[in-house]
């Protein structure tokens, strides 16, 4: 049995290290829906359905910049994922990385400089058996700057 181990910058838990951009200024706290806040809070404490949920509301808003809406995929993408890993159904956990993987394609399209949206869509892209997809993305989230402990991807026995 092959036992996922996936090491992330969060003390003492196996997560995504997810960011929703900290907390933003006044002038832009205005602009960000509270859903999409909420779906951040439901991610962090493994709530994945209510995450999903949430950011799904925070997507369909109109006053989302570019950056925003590129975190706010990179997070529903980050939920999809996390749920897959818990999917003891092998086929239902690849249709929810397909969804984790159009997720994470889109935050990529709106901010191409998104290192570790790289590094997510290389995990999803090996869990999905595609591993020299992954091998390069993981390559290009660490040439963007993100670190070696945010895309790191290991398995254990």
């Amino acid at each position: 049995m092959i036992v996922k181990t996936l090491f992330f910058g969060i003390t003492g838990s196996a997560l995504l290290l997810i960011t929703f951009l900290g907390l933003p200024g006044t002038a832009m706290a205005e602009s960000v829906p509270q859903a999409c806040y909420d779906g951040y809070n439901f991610l962090k404490s493994g709530d994945y359905k209510k995450s999903v949920n949430k950011l799904t509301r925070c997507l369909e808003a109109n006053s989302l910049d570019a950056e925003i809406k590129a975190t706010a995929y990179y997070n529903r993408a980050s939920a999809y994922y996390l749920q897959s890993l818990a999917e003891e159904d092998w086929e239902k956990a690849d249709n929810i990385n397909e969804k984790a993987l159009n997720d994470v394609e889109k935050s990529i399209e709106l901010d191409p400089g998104y290192a570790k949206a790289y590094c997510l869509r290389g995990w999803i892209y090996l869990d999905l058996s595609w591993g020299e997809f992954g091998d390069e993305d993981i390559d290009t989230g660490m040439k963007l700057g993100a670190t070696k402990e945010e895309c790191s991807y290991t398995y254990t026995e």
